[in-house]
Formats: C-alpha cells, sequence, structure tokens
C-alpha cells in the first residue's frame, strides 16, 4: 500500500470517528445533563479523533508540495509528537477537575492504557524524528493507528456508559 493511500484511508477513518461522536455528543446532552465524566470520555474521543486525520491531511498535502518523502514524515511524526503532548498534559489537567463522584465512573484500567499507549507513541514518534536513519513511514503510520485505537475503544466505552445510564434511569422510572 503506498503511504498516500495508508493516510488517506487513515485520514477517512478520521473523521468519520469524529462525526459519529458529533452525534454521541448531541444525543447525550439531549438528556437532562451531561456529567463530568462523559463530557471528558467525549472530548478526549474528539482530540484522539481529530489528530490522526489533522496529521494525515497534512502529510498527504505536504507529500503534494515537496518531493522529500523523508521531510514529510519527519514533518508529521513531529506533529503527532506536539499534538499527543499537548493531549496528555490537557487530559491529565481536565481528569482532575471532574468531581470525585464522578470520576468513579473511569475506568483506571482504561485510563492506564490510554496514557501508557499514548506515551509509548510520543516516544516512538520523538525517535523517528530524531534518530531513525533512513526515516520510517512505518512508525508515523503505527502512531496514527495506535491513537484511532484509544479513539475506538474510547467510542466504545461512551457508548456503554450511555447505555449504562439509560438502563437505569428507566429501572428508576
Amino acid at each position: 500500500m503506498d503511504i498516500v493511500d495508508a493516510l488517506s484511508t487513515l485520514a477517512e477513518f478520521s473523521i468519520g470517528l469524529a462525526g459519529f461522536t458529533g452525534i454521541i455528543a448531541i444525543f447525550a446532552n439531549s438528556r437532562d445533563s451531561i456529567g463530568g465524566a462523559l463530557r471528558f470520555r467525549i472530548t478526549n474521543l474528539l482530540a484522539l479523533s481529530f489528530i490522526p486525520g489533522f496529521v494525515s491531511l497534512t502529510a498527504i498535502g505536504l507529500l503534494a508540495l515537496f518531493d522529500s518523502t523523508e521531510l514529510v514524515i519527519r514533518i508529521s511524526s513531529f506533529l503527532i509528537v506536539l499534538f499527543v503532548l499537548i493531549l496528555l498534559i490537557t487530559v491529565y489537567r481536565a481528569r482532575g477537575r471532574i468531581p470525585e463522584h464522578e470520576r468513579q465512573i473511569l475506568n483506571p484500567l482504561a485510563w492506564d492504557f490510554n496514557i501508557t499507549i499514548s506515551t509509548l507513541n510520543l516516544c516512538a514518534q520523538l525517535y523517528n524524528v530524531l534518530f531513525v536513519r533512513p526515516y520510517s513511514d512505518g512508525i508515523l503510520i503505527i502512531g496514527l493507528v495506535s491513537t484511532l485505537l484509544i479513539a475506538a475503544i474510547t467510542f466504545c466505552m461512551i457508548i456503554f456508559q450511555i447505555m449504562n445510564a439509560q438502563s437505569t434511569s428507566a429501572d428508576s422510572s
């Protein structure tokens, strides 16, 4: 598979996931009030789905402008480093602002998985930017796929949280 085809596929999946996230956000907001934990997950999911889409589309655009695939891969890996670092910092800070009783909803195993995979992705992309000779487009693609994997898992967790909240409210009525 060509690098442009792989990036196009990742961008399409990313945009589709962001669109479904918007639908879920509308569905979740149609209830009386959206909790802090659910808002945290939806915001996290939007960021996780936009990062691969933005990086993929940027890389495709840069590949059309420059002849140097190595430069484009290194710039794209740097963008992932930048965005994942910003995401880790903001997610960590946002999680602390969730009220304690709502924070219990968040699964600590899923939190650890998210942080671990994101940190490994950050390190791999930084390695790709600074040390790999010749460049590795595989590291870039794996980084984008791992970010989308975390987003897909977060998407499923949001669906289960909404379904659980609806069944709980139906049982109490």
